[in-house]
């Protein structure tokens, strides 16, 4: 009972939850098409996957965002974030069940590329910098995507091309941008950005198998779910894993596609 009491307690907190109308606001940088990537090139072009746990009664959850945000512009491109809000007005049954999964319960919490031993709640910008560095070299697989929205279908295509030969399996989800809400630490008119809204496809964060892909070849994951609703300030991110993490991830809007993006080549 003094669960449930402390949880109503929390959710009158936070009960103004809107979205934010100003566009630049809502796509700070590169949130939505972001730089970096070549349309040429000899090897993919490789961005991290970050998952961000976080609440708008967490009183430290913005400082994590902060230094994530400061990473990104210290490494333009090579960020792609999926915020995981637990018992406020952002959460949902897919998000509370990745809390569980990772049993997660100190807030803030970062786990990068799904990996385990990437974890940290610490709020420092050098902690997501350094991983992206130490990961540059990484063997990416590259990425073309192409949605739809008709007749009340969302539909997405992953086209994944191997740069090494393995098993490899595709994730998918719905996120939304620019949802504004009282935040704990930050006060009004705080702005939530790639907040899971819901995964496409069964697979959750294990993905939905591609195959066995031999380098240099393709294989094509195709994912389909209603949709009835405003499209407005919502995307899709995609992530691509081998051996349970994760080796590069994209995003796109809505009836939209993206091709496969290069590192510049030296």
């Amino acid at each position: 009972m003094k669960k449930v009491l402390i949880i109503l307690s929390l959710l009158a907190c936070f009960s103004c939850v809107g979205q934010k109308e100003d566009p630049d606001y809502i796509y700070p940088e590169d949130i939505e098409n972001q730089p970096g990537g070549q349309s040429e090139g000899s090897r993919f072009f490789h961005r991290v996957f970050v998952l961000e746990f976080t609440a708008t009664w967490c009183q430290y959850c913005p400082n994590m965002t902060e230094a994530m945000e400061n990473a990104r512009k210290e490494r333009p491109g090579r960020i792609q974030e999926l915020a995981i809000h637990y018992i406020d007005e952002m959460s949902t049954k897919d998000s509370e069940d990745v809390v569980a999964r990772y049993k997660v319960s100190a807030f803030p919490t970062v786990i990068l590329d799904l990996d385990p031993g990437t974890r940290f709640t610490s709020q420092k910008t050098s902690l997501f910098t350094d991983y992206i560095d130490r990961t540059a070299d990484v063997d990416a697989p590259g990425i073309a995507l192409e949605s739809s929205v008709k007749s009340g279908v969302l539909s997405l295509a992953v086209t994944v091309k191997a740069a090494v030969d393995g098993e490899y399996s595709v994730g998918a989800a719905l996120i939304e941008d620019g949802i504004v809400a009282d935040q704990t630490g930050a006060g009004s008119g705080y702005v939530n950005n790639a907040v899971l809204r819901s995964f496409l496809g069964d697979g959750g964060l294990d993905g939905t198998p591609a195959g066995r892909i031999k380098a240099g070849e393709e294989s094509t994951v195709r994912f389909s779910r209603a949709f009835d609703g405003p499209q407005d300030h919502k995307r899709l991110t995609v992530f691509v894993l081998k051996d349970g993490k994760v080796l590069n991830t994209s995003a796109c809007a809505l009836n939209d596609k993206k091709g496969y993006e290069y590192e510049a080549d030296d």
